[in-house]
């Protein structure tokens, strides 16, 4: 039996540190002094951009309940990753979204002109002095960007999208973006030299197709540390256009390397008052500082690169090494888990059963040791010390994590759950359709049971009920504004209500004439060129088929064009045109 565990780490200098293959031995010394030691070799993609390459606290390990046990931490100044960083939530802190220098950039998907960087700014090992702001949501370090083209279309996650807007880009929530009518951009500077800050923001920017919901985001270059902050104050769900993609990251100049927030390359849904750091990671040139806590609490365990814990249930430990690099702090960390070996493998499991205002939730302790105590938390101050909780209602809905404490006489294991008793209802499907054919809206329904029935509205008229998530109708002329209402069929509860209607416009087809525009597209049917005389404003097309994937796409000149079709398959397309001021139009080609 171990009576106590040293755990060292050490790392092969001479592999390419981008990998950062490491190196870890567990030493185990006994009564006799005997050694064993265990080299385990972890090969780690990117392990740099969560500062591993800089310390460990070794490999998780598994000791008798109530031994004690020695924690230790290294630091490996050999190791180099210059140009490659690590990323780590932060909080969300960011400088004014409205103030300072204003941009110049009303032109969709267009990077900006030069902009000076005050000081000079390393990105991935390269110096820079210069950059663009993408209408996107990005900025670029190179300046051949100036005035060209910042892709719109979102098709997944980097590496390998849209290589020109992202390639040498920052990505503060990347997102198609609709800046010809409203929305500022920013550039500040806040501190004096050598520890300035460069600040980028994007305030208040409409997102395409979901023009009311407003976008913000910035980015922030650190002087000297040439850490690169990303805050993003909202980006709403907009799933009815690049399916709801947007992205967080890095990416180097030929799209070899790159990082990316988690759950965000690409991310889907709302953002609010979201924070992220990407550093460098640079040996430290002064002391070290060790703090060891508790993972799920929080709470200071100890201090130093050693400490000596004797841990009664499995517990993961997080280690922070914080230095100072320039005028940043710097903080690198690493997690260890210690699993307890005979303790308490504690565990449960809950049934939900839906009511009208109050849930029920059926609880079974399913552990198998002999318990001798627990004690219960039930997410909203209800608790119990009972071992086998038979049932407890909740009388709001909302989201609640169960805690279980779970005890045998010497050890104790701690047991959480997250539950969501929030009835919600979504309906999407296309935004626009052509006139006379069938437009099909489907409806995700959570915690409303399994008996339900659904009854449509169009524009407040109701129109049909089902059973089940989804529904047909022939598209009319006009706006289409869908809602929805759920009514539990088992309890008569009230209805659970879409909160955001789907509006479905129709496609106009031919020439397009307004008192603004005298637009003639001829010949429709074609079999190759397309005719656009007569454009007022110039302005960007999209050609996609009827379930709207995208097929072609090019800029329009204001005056005469033609758009050559060659390519095309025989069939029905939609051409989309919008230009700088904002005009949008979409109408039905056909390629014969």
């Amino acid at each position: 039996m171990c009576t106590s565990l040293t755990l060292h780490a050490q790392y092969n200098t001479t592999v390419n540190t981008a990998n950062c293959i490491l190196f870890i031995n567990s030493l185990c010394k006994s009564f006799s002094m005997k050694k064993l030691a265990v080299s385990v070799l972890l090969s780690i993609i990117h392990i740099c951009s969560y500062g591993q390459c800089a310390i460990t606290a070794g490999a998780d390990t598994t000791i008798p309940c109530s031994q004690p046990i020695t924690l230790h931490a290294y630091y490996d100044a050999t190791v180099n990753c210059t140009g490659n960083y690590y990323g780590t939530s932060i909080p969300f802190t960011p400088f004014s979204f409205s103030t300072g220098t204003a941009i110049p950039l009303t032109t969709d998907d267009r990077f900006s002109n030069s902009v000076s960087i005050p000081f000079t700014f390393s990105f991935f090992g390269v110096a820079h002095n210069n950059l663009v702001i993408g209408a996107n949501g990005s900025i670029n370090f190179n300046t051949s960007m100036a005035g060209n083209m910042s892709d719109w279309s979102i098709s997944g996650g980097l590496p390998g999208i849209n290589s020109a807007t992202t390639q040498s880009g920052i990505l503060a929530a990347y997102s198609d973006l609709a800046n010809t009518t409203s929305g500022t951009f920013y550039t500040s500077v806040y501190g004096t030299a050598p520890c300035r800050k460069f600040v980028i923001s994007f305030d208040s920017i409409p997102q395409y197709m979901c023009t009311t919901s407003m976008f913000s985001s910035q980015v922030v270059l650190h002087e000297g540390s040439n850490i690169i902050d990303i805050f993003v104050k909202n980006r709403s769900s907009c799933p009815s256009w690049n399916s709801d993609y947007y992205i967080v990251g890095i990416e180097n100049s030929t799209g070899t390397i790159y990082y990316a927030a988690p759950g965000m390359n690409p991310g889907t849904g709302a953002i609010t008052n979201f924070g992220y750091r990407f550093a460098h990671y640079n040996a430290p040139t002064g002391a070290v500082t060790w703090n060891w806590y508790n993972t799920a609490t929080g709470s200071l365990v100890g201090t130093g690169q050693s400490i000596n814990i004797t841990p009664t249930a499995t517990t993961k430990y997080t280690v922070v090494a914080s230095y100072v690099d320039g005028c940043d702090t710097i903080s690198l960390r690493d997690t260890i888990k210690v699993n307890i070996q005979n303790g308490v493998p504690g565990s449960f499991s809950d049934i939900i059963h839906y009511g009208c205002g109050i849930d029920t939730l059926t609880i079974s302790n399913t552990t198998t040791s002999t318990l001798t105590g627990a004690f219960w938390d039930f997410g909203f101050g209800a608790t119990s010390s009972s071992i086998q909780p038979i049932f407890h209602l909740y009388p709001d809905t909302g989201s609640y994590t169960i805690v279980a404490i779970m005890y045998n006489g010497t050890c104790t294991d701690t047991v959480t759950q997250t539950i969501d008793l929030t009835p919600t209802l979504a309906i999407t499907g296309a935004n626009t359709a052509l006139t006379g054919t069938i437009v099909t809206v489907n409806a995700t329904l959570l915690n409303l049971g399994t008996h339900y029935t659904i009854y449509w509205y169009d524009n407040g008229i109701l129109i049909d009920s089902s059973t089940v998530p989804s529904f047909s109708f022939t598209k009319g002329s006009g706006v289409d504004t869908i809602t929805a209402a759920v009514v539990n069929s088992d309890l008569h509860c009230s209805p659970t209500v879409s909160n955001v209607p789907l509006i479905i416009t129709s496609i106009n087809t031919g020439i397009y004439n307004t008192s603004e525009n005298s637009i003639n597209i001829y010949p429709n049917p074609t079999n190759n060129k397309l005719h656009l005389d007569h454009i007022n404003n110039a302005g960007d097309y999209r050609i996609t088929n009827t379930i709207g994937a995208i097929i072609q796409q090019g800029h329009l000149q204001k005056g005469n064009n033609i758009i050559s079709l060659q390519l095309l398959p025989t069939g029905i397309y939609i051409l989309q045109y919008h230009t700088v001021d904002g005009i949008k139009e979409w109408k039905k080609i056909i390629k014969e």
